[in-house]
């Protein structure tokens, strides 16, 4: 049978959608296609080109490349190897087969030098074009991730959350409020979302947070209206969203110097509250100046905007790393580290690309997050770094850019000490007070942009 309802013909045509960009990226996907020409075949390469030109062309008519084709090959593997390890040459050893014997031989080797080069330019091409289809393959798959998504996001309301709504429609009818609409739904985590349509009647005014407490007394749940909501309800009519109350919050703080001689740091950040989680980002452009603030701060907005449209944070960090890598001369290099926070269930996602230790303190304890991966927009396959961990109240996540580690012998484990050491309780004052350390140990020099972010999490009052 048929889908019945309008909900049920959506999500049949979300899923129809999802499998379209889901067999596009299978169509474009480069796995299994080589992304280097071996040295063999630029070898048989070289061969050819030399056989079928200089070769073909000489007065012995090509009785050479005929009879002692091993031999030639030899010297051109030799040849080649040699322009790997030290560059151009202009000879090949005295004793060689080909000094010895071919009446071009200076031709010879500048013919294979021209092959070589031709090669390691094809060679660059073919991976442009292989990246250039690989940043279409994880954009059509991200597509795909969000329309699979959206299918699941919603469930209809049960019978029993029927009854709810005629029970809202019952308590709110003794107070100045008239609900035109009513919808329950269940988030993709099992959490209620409540849309309430509705204005206050004979001129009064409420608030917000009242409908909430009436809310949650009638749920059986803590419900708050939804980030960005109006906080006060009056004859307009309105559509607020109401949804179950978090179980943490996060407080956060930053502190950062500038390099020595520049006007701007290279480091950009950012911490992005959504309804479910916190996520801090921090970009470490390479370099210093206003070049390095540019290209950290490409990273950080194209992560905010992804993060707000709803991409998960693996799928976003893979696309803003194919526009680095597609930028072609031009193309820029940043530390990507991230870490995000659960306010419903406390865990915390790390995702480290080139990025500098991570620390997570509780009260005289400290853990290290490491990260050896290259920074993002060298290679369109992506090294990234992940690692979780259960944070519990009164913790603090301690990130930072590497110009706090430099000139420091054993850099994390030293700003491991200083961390453990501290008591104060405002992030902001942490991240203050771990920035002043670093620069008194460096005796007051700050040779590159040095930025601190501390987040603290704590339960909710309530």
């Amino acid at each position: 049978m048929g889908p019945s309802t309008i909900l049920d013909v959506g999500k049949e045509r979300l899923k129809n959608y999802a499998e379209s960009f889901g067999n596009l990226a299978k169509v474009f996907s480069i796995e299994g296609e080589k992304e280097d020409y071996s040295r063999e075949y630029e070898f048989m390469r070289m061969c050819e080109d030399i056989e079928q030109g200089l070769c073909a062309f000489c007065e012995r008519g090509g009785e050479c490349a005929r009879s002692y084709y091993p031999q030639i090959e030899e010297e051109v593997q030799a040849l080649c190897e040699e322009m790997i390890q030290n560059g151009r040459p202009d000879v090949l050893t005295e004793n060689s087969y080909v000094s010895q014997n071919c009446i071009h031989y200076r031709q010879f080797v500048e013919e294979c030098i021209q092959s070589y080069e031709r090669l390691q330019m094809e060679n660059f091409w073919h991976n442009r074009v292989l990246e250039s289809r690989e940043a279409m393959v994880q954009q059509l798959k991200a597509m795909s991730d969000i329309l699979k998504n959206s299918i699941v996001f919603q469930n209809e309301i049960t019978e029993k959350e029927e009854k709810l709504v005629r029970r809202i429609e019952r308590v709110f009818s003794k107070h100045p409020l008239m609900c035109e609409d009513i919808h329950i739904v269940e988030g993709k985590h099992g959490r209620w979302e409540i849309y309430l349509t509705l204005f206050a009647k004979n001129g009064k005014c409420v608030t917000v947070r009242t409908i909430a407490d009436h809310l949650s007394k009638l749920c059986g749940k803590r419900m708050r209206a939804s980030k960005n909501s109006r906080q006060i309800v009056a004859a307009e009519t309105v559509t607020i969203v109401f949804v179950e109350m978090a179980k943490y919050q996060v407080l956060t703080g930053m502190a950062r110097y500038t390099k020595k001689g520049e006007a701007i740091s290279g480091d950009n950040y950012c911490f992005l509250e959504t309804e479910e989680k916190e996520t801090i980002c921090l970009s470490d452009g390479m370099g210093s100046g206003i070049r390095a603030f540019q290209e950290s701060g490409k990273v950080v907005d194209l992560l905010e905007k992804f993060l707000e449209s709803g991409f998960d944070i693996e799928t976003s960090v893979k696309m803003i790393n194919s526009a680095m890598v597609l930028e072609g001369e031009n193309h820029f290099f940043s530390t990507i580290d991230i870490c995000s926070i659960d306010l419903y269930s406390g865990l915390c996602n790390f995702l480290k690309i080139g990025a500098a230790a991570s620390f997570v303190k509780y009260k005289n304890q400290v853990e290290i997050i490491w990260s050896d991966s290259l920074p993002g927009g060298f290679l369109q396959k992506l090294d990234i770094e992940k690692s979780a961990r259960k944070l519990q109240s009164g913790e603090f996540i301690i990130m930072i850019s590497d110009g706090l580690l430099d000139g420091l012998e054993e850099p994390e484990q030293m700003l491991a000490e200083i961390i453990k050491k501290l008591t104060m309780l405002q992030a902001k004052e942490m991240a203050k007070e771990i920035l002043r350390q670093i620069v008194q140990i460096n005796g007051y020099r700050v040779d590159d942009d040095m930025t601190v972010l501390v987040a603290g999490i704590w339960k909710e009052c309530g």
